[in-house]
């Protein structure tokens, strides 16, 4: 009796050993892909581009990893390397808005302005506040290179705040 209680101590003992082991590869899994995207976002905001690529190259896996190769690539000036990504990220993934809006800036930055309104005409009414908000600068940036600086000071006084430099800028401007 005493061999056959060991016996089962020792297999539920495994039994809880495996459990856990297994519960701390699933947590490490689901932690890293955030971890990952939080050092992406860091290297990005701390204007490191070099360094996102780096971390992708070896396989890091952030979430919308697309997006932040085209936006790392944006952030060095590589325009068309930029589009390509981001064109093929743009129709997908929870970052596919942000990635049409890197687009258009990549777009507006080649002096491809028609492209970039179209890109920027739809995210306007954007859910997400401060991409729409973002996406209506950047049209307006864009009808102020066509002259239309009565309408875009007129939507401009619609901007909740008016004290943001690219409002102050833009307004200025038009």
């Amino acid at each position: 009796d005493r061999y056959l209680f060991e016996m089962r101590e020792a297999a539920l003992r495994d039994e809880r050993v495996v459990a856990l082991a297994t519960l701390a590869a699933g947590a490490a899994h689901a932690l890293s892909t955030p971890l990952a995207t939080l050092a992406v976002e860091g290297w990005m905001r701390g204007g490191r581009p070099d360094e996102v690529l780096r971390l992708l190259e070896k396989g890091v896996k952030p979430h919308g990893s697309l997006f932040w190769r085209g936006q790392a690539l944006l952030m060095k000036g590589d325009l068309d390397a930029a589009e390509t990504v981001l064109r093929g990220f743009a129709n997908a993934g929870r970052y596919s808005e942000w990635a049409r809006l890197c687009l258009a800036q990549a777009l507006m930055a080649q002096g491809r302005d028609v492209m970039a309104r179209r890109e920027l005409k739809e995210l306007r009414q954007s859910g997400d506040a401060e991409l729409a908000r973002r996406a209506r600068l950047m049209f307006n940036e864009s009808e102020l290179q066509l002259g239309r600086q009565k309408v875009v000071g007129e939507r401009l006084s619609r901007e909740a705040d008016q004290s943001k430099p690219e409002v102050v800028y833009l307004s200025a401007r038009a």
